[in-house]
């Protein structure tokens, strides 16, 4: 799983707005993309929709795997937003799509005040 979740693509957007309860957060998603034909020569099984259909069973059900995209939708929503952002609230879906294994992270944290100079 490591090294297929070095291998995937990361694509991200969203932006600081204003919260329903005030002040400011960031709201935005980030989606990994996993081409297992493409990691077929780092890998021993075969990498077909089959084997992305269990990789991302596996993936759904690993805690650890949650968590690792979560962090990486925070770097992001920090490089985003230009500033430190941790999440507030994230949401992971998993799904395969072909030979595609796909992690979708929406989220919502607060980022800190800008300072003023």
């Amino acid at each position: 799983m490591e090294i297929l979740l070095g291998a995937a693509t990361v694509m991200s957007e969203g932006k600081v707005a204003p919260s329903p309860e005030g002040g400011e957060a960031f709201f935005g998603s980030t989606m990994l993309t996993i081409d297992l034909a493409a990691a077929a020569s780092v890998v021993r099984d075969a990498c077909d929709e089959e084997a992305a259909r269990k990789v991302a069973a596996l993936m759904a059900s690993d805690g650890r795997i949650a968590r690792r995209a979560r962090l990486c939708a925070e770097r992001e929503a920090s490089r985003l937003a230009g500033r430190p952002v941790r999440a507030a609230a994230a949401e992971v879906r998993v799904r395969a799509e072909g030979s595609c294994v796909f992690l979708d992270v929406d989220l919502e944290g607060a980022p800190p005040p800008l300072r003023r100079r």
